[in-house]
């Protein structure tokens, strides 16, 4: 696998890795589809954007169900030093 950018630092709530357990799903899982610029269940002009973001280094954002539904974001920082895996809220 090939990245298309840095996460950074990575750091996952603690509501977030407790739904994402509960799914019986890896935090990993998620990360990787966001490093290969698999953005889940964006618009196609928020795609376009994460696209564009990754050469121009606006931040970047995924949205992914879990296994049982629950919604969750990743975020990374425009500097590409810190990804955040959230909770949708």
């Amino acid at each position: 696998m090939i990245p298309r950018f840095r996460l950074g630092l990575y750091t996952i709530t603690p509501e977030a890795a407790r739904v994402i357990e509960e799914s019986g799903q890896e935090s990993t899982y998620f990360l990787i589809r966001h490093m290969r610029g698999d953005w889940g269940s964006i618009s196609a002009e928020e795609t376009a954007r994460n696209d564009a973001a990754i050469t121009s280094g606006g931040e970047l954002r995924s949205v992914y169900k879990t296994l049982l539904g629950k919604t969750i974001w990743i975020v990374t920082s425009a500097d590409r030093r810190k990804t955040t895996v959230m909770l949708a809220g």
